[in-house]
């Protein structure tokens, strides 16, 4: 009765403990479900689209909680760039396409840096935030709201591309204008020509012809005013697509005043980036070096693997396969070189042969014996000592052979002395 008793109360604590956690259980998941009217938020701010391999920013805004972390799921192929995350975040872990941010106070606003898939199409991003409400003072759980999609879209693999140059032969009345076209744009034909007029709004055209190939062009530019400032750019129109280059100024000569020609503003900037994808596979070098370029300039990339990588191929503004590449800055820019481990080809080692070794024949010598005259000697046999351990033969000496004649002598005497006892009694009673 006791034992039963017993199993029925620790029965009873069961079923008051389980309930007890699937009460707490729900009142979590119902505090989750509340936690935006509590204040507890987090929202993400993407771009509208990007490049295939493009690297490029996610911000999440995070408010009402501490001591917690976002969880953020990638898209497939899309991959964080290790390292990149800004802001009050203490750690972060990455598994696969799951990225984890841990922080021990409110964060706000935070950033991580993400590459973009090589496929082009809508991807999705999901994520959660867990935490202790600063309201509340109660642990919730929330989704990330905000910006989810992004559009991964090739870009046109050519852009047409003229910049200006400085006039040379400045005379009175004429001017030589010159121009390079550097990138034809997928056009067969570029019509090339400059715009020039005394004022930034131009107004006139001077034709420099049409051209099949890039390279350098230039028109002489007749009846001009002494002493007079005029403007011009370069100009190309091709393939529906127009592009001009930068504004430059010249003064035309008056009497003894020398001729000047400079950039209306300061030459304008762009700037190259490169990522290598991944990280350790390798580097990518700049020819003219330093990343920061003048409008048209054509920067050489090379890409250099590492031990055990080798290039495999360019994205974002530049592509193929072509190692090194030229590209020509007329915008920021930004490129991703991917790089791909070696096959790695494994070389068994080649099995020795093991050495037999063949015994030779230990000679024999045979004695033969002489007889004598004189008689045999009588062979002495010698007896080997006794011993307790068997021979191969399980023969040997019987241990009891030794113990017994001593257990012998030991019974003897205990009989004598029994006697001897037995005997002074009888003599005790005859007296």
């Amino acid at each position: 009765m006791v034992k039963s008793a017993q199993i029925s109360l620790i029965l009873k604590l069961s079923l008051v403990l389980s309930f007890s956690v699937m009460f707490l259980v729900v009142m979590q998941l119902v505090g989750g479900a509340t936690a935006m009217a509590d204040g507890a938020s987090a929202t993400r701010t993407l771009p509208a689209e990007v490049q295939p391999s493009e690297r490029f920013e996610v911000s999440i805004d995070c408010k009402g909680i501490q001591i917690g972390g976002v969880s953020e799921i990638l898209p497939e192929g899309f991959i964080y760039v290790e390292g990149s995350v800004s802001g009050d975040i203490v750690f972060e872990e990455v598994v696969d396409r799951k990225v984890a941010f841990g922080f021990m106070s409110e964060p706000g606003v935070f950033t991580y840096d993400v590459i973009a898939s090589d496929d082009p199409g809508m991807y999705d991003f999901s994520g959660v935030v867990k935490g202790k409400s600063i309201i509340e003072d109660k642990e919730v759980e929330v989704s990330v709201t905000g910006s989810s999609n992004i559009l991964v879209q090739m870009v046109t693999e050519h852009q047409l591309t003229v910049i200006t140059f400085n006039t040379t032969l400045i005379g009175d009345d004429s001017v030589v204008l010159q121009g390079s076209l550097n990138d034809m744009g997928g056009a067969e034909i570029v019509a090339v020509s400059f715009d020039w007029g005394t004022t930034g709004s131009y107004g006139n055209t001077l034709s420099a012809g049409q051209m099949s190939a890039t390279g350098q062009f230039s028109a002489e530019l007749t009846g001009l005013a002494g002493g007079t400032t005029y403007h011009f750019r370069a100009k190309a129109t091709g393939n529906g697509m127009t592009a001009f280059g930068q504004g430059v100024t010249f003064v035309t000569i008056q009497e003894n005043l020398p001729a000047t020609s400079e950039p209306t503003t300061t030459p304008i900037m762009y700037t190259l980036e490169a990522v290598a994808n991944p990280p350790e596979g390798g580097s990518v070098d700049f020819s003219p070096p330093g990343g920061n370029y003048a409008v048209g300039t054509i920067v050489t990339l090379t890409a250099n693997a590492a031990q055990d990588y080798e290039f495999d191929n360019w994205s974002g503004d530049l592509s193929g396969s072509e190692n090194p590449e030229t590209i020509t800055m007329t915008a920021e820019k930004s490129v991703t070189v991917k790089f791909e481990l070696k096959d790695v080809v494994t070389v068994s080692p080649t099995p020795t042969a093991t050495p037999t070794i063949t015994p030779t024949a230990t000679p024999t010598t045979t004695l033969t014996a002489t007889p004598t005259n004189k008689p045999a000697a009588k062979p002495k046999v010698t007896q080997p000592p006794a011993t307790s351990e068997p021979d191969e033969n399980g023969g040997g000496v019987n241990p009891w052979v030794i113990i017994g004649p001593i257990v012998g002598v030991l019974a003897l005497g205990l009989l004598g002395y029994f006697l001897w006892i037995k005997k002074q009694e009888e003599g005790t009673k005859t007296d």
